[in-house]
């Protein structure tokens, strides 16, 4: 049986994948924030989307990042692009306009 010549597995698409890891840690708290702004303050936004404060304040901390699931379901209530909450392109609001619960906070 001949030998096949095996490569180590390259740690280019491991590190790759920890930059961008680090990256999402980094940019969802600030998309987060603003959300949180927008609707008045944390207790605003934990009401709106019936969370406790608590969870709130550490996804802003950065200290956790809410799953994506999580992220979906913001923007499926709130009309938040789901691009912009996942990746940070485009608007946050889908055609620019604003949850009415964030329109009365305003």
């Amino acid at each position: 049986m001949a030998k096949r010549n095996r490569k180590a597995p390259s740690k280019a698409p491991q590190a790759e994948l920890a930059r961008q890891n680090r990256k999402v840690r980094e940019q969802v708290p600030k998309r987060i924030r603003t959300l949180v702004d927008d609707f008045g303050g944390v207790t605003a936004f934990a009401r709106a989307h019936k969370l406790e404060p608590k969870h709130i304040y550490r996804w802003l901390s950065g200290g956790v990042v809410p799953n994506v699931d999580r992220l979906l379901h913001f923007a499926q209530l709130s009309n938040i692009s789901p691009e912009w909450v996942l990746l940070g392109k485009g608007q946050p609001y889908i055609n620019g306009r604003k949850p009415a619960a964030a329109r009365k906070a305003a």
